[in-house]
């Protein structure tokens, strides 16, 4: 698991060094993946929750509403809302 979290971190860091201002990632970490996966998953799936309690393992309405309250107007917030819950 610690060479995934390095590469990952790794990839962060060189996306961060050719952009400017608040295109940066900064600490990019495999979690925000899994978020980013969730957010297109409700996008793709028309917010099936199903299809994103089966694919995610989330169990917890609350953590299918993160990705299927905001898929229609998704922004830096949201995922960083997600971000903070697991």
């Amino acid at each position: 698991m610690r060479s995934i979290n390095k590469l990952v971190k790794k990839i962060g860091e060189l996306h961060d060094a050719e952009q400017d201002g608040e295109r940066k990632i900064n600490g990019l970490h495999p979690h925000m993946l899994r978020h980013t996966f969730g957010f297109r998953l409700a996008e793709e799936t028309n917010k099936d929750k199903f299809e994103l309690q089966r694919r995610l393992g989330h169990q917890s309405e609350a953590y299918v509403r993160v990705y299927t309250g905001f898929a229609a107007g998704r922004n830096r917030n949201s995922e960083e809302e997600a971000g903070q819950m697991g």
